[in-house]
């Protein structure tokens, strides 16, 4: 190919590269619906456009005499996922919702051989399908492609891993060099398959508590999950927001997700301090606790808390633990569970106000 020609084909991408950027951000923002409306997971997503001298090199390269047709990555996506299983997902969502090049597509995987380094993921070339470029936001990008890269959090840090070492093959690298790297390459693949697993058997698990937590099987020990489905699904809690709803700011866990595991993960910590071991065990402290609750929060409210303090689903149960003696929370515990110390020793002060408190020994031996 001639200087001219190279030049020809570098002025006439600079012209289409604010398309193929435009191109790449319609792209990010339809991922990420798509990903929403399948309920699948990702961490995030990147676009660019094709840098000008990247486009020039690869010309050069390739010896490409159609570039703009044959150069598949002019626009170009990054989906990161949490994990292998989040992998497959998110690419059984775009081989749906695409035109998907097979030929010119890959997973990264199968290119490499057993004894050679290199990140990998799968790498989807695509076009939106007619139906979309129907559309009147999507009409300017009928015929365009894009190549779609796709990996996990692990293939994702050896990729920047990869670039920044620069051998782009394993015999470019020093043998002990090589060595450190098949090494490391090795462990970040098994730890991908492990993650996987893990995941797995966490979303096992999680369905299983749901089961169980629903049809009011309290048998479970207290943790992160199966306190979370307790207080989604307790008509018990529920009744106990009631009289909050007239000194706090009822806040829903959906409305600040971070925030309210926070306070779930607290509500954990102060049940392993008092030793409250299972649902059963804490249902019937709250069961105990109701009868007083509305007239607890009250003083609570005017001794520790300003008005229209945010609460969450979670708040019932840890200010009725704040009811327990015989053990009882001690101003440590209730800072190293959350509370400021300022509030901490309000909440004393309050509790020695409050004449009906509730004996945790008796209350634990009833729900044996």
């Amino acid at each position: 190919m001639s200087d001219k020609g190279t030049k020809d084909f570098v002025s006439e991408y600079s012209l289409w590269r604010p398309r193929y950027e435009q191109f790449g951000r319609r792209l990010r923002s339809l991922a990420s619906e798509l990903f929403e409306e399948a309920g699948v997971e990702y961490q995030f997503i990147e676009a660019r456009a094709k840098s000008v001298e990247s486009f020039e090199a690869k010309v050069q390269e390739k010896g490409y005499d159609q570039p703009l047709t044959q150069c598949m990555d002019l626009c170009g996506l990054r989906i990161v996922a949490p994990d292998l299983d989040r992998v497959s997902a998110n690419c059984n969502v775009l081989k749906r919702e695409f035109g998907v090049d097979q030929e010119n597509s890959q997973d990264k995987l199968d290119v490499l051989d057993a004894n050679e380094f290199g990140y990998r993921s799968v790498h989807l070339v695509v076009r939106l399908k007619g139906d979309r470029t129907a559309l009147k936001e999507y009409k300017r990008y009928d015929g365009m492609v894009a190549e779609i890269q796709v990996r996990s959090i692990l293939q994702h840090a050896w990729a920047a891993i990869d670039h920044k070492l620069r051998y782009k093959a394993e015999r470019d690298a020093p043998i002990a060099i090589r060595r450190q790297l098949f090494r490391l390459a090795a462990f970040l693949e098994e730890a991908d398959e492990r993650f996987a697993v893990v995941t797995r058997e966490i979303e096992r698990y999680r369905t299983h508590v749901t089961e169980r937590v629903t049809s009011k099987d309290y048998s479970s020990p207290v943790d992160f999950d199966t306190l979370e489905q307790y207080l989604a699904s307790s008509e018990l809690v529920s009744r106990l927001l009631e009289p909050m709803g007239s000194h706090f700011a009822i806040q829903s866990d959906e409305s600040n997700q971070n925030e309210a595991s926070k306070r779930i993960s607290s509500t954990v910590f102060v049940c392993n301090a008092l030793g409250i071991k299972t649902l059963a065990e804490l249902d019937n402290v709250l069961i105990c606790a109701e009868p007083f609750f509305a007239d607890w929060v009250a003083i609570l409210r005017k001794v520790a808390y300003v008005a229209n303090a945010r609460v969450y689903r979670s708040s019932p149960i840890r200010i009725a633990l704040l009811l327990c003696e015989k053990p009882e929370l001690d101003e440590d515990d209730l800072k190293q569970s959350g509370y400021s110390p300022n509030r901490a020793s309000k909440i004393v002060q309050a509790r020695e106000k409050f004449a009906h408190r509730l004996n945790l020994v008796d209350i634990l031996d009833m729900a044996q």
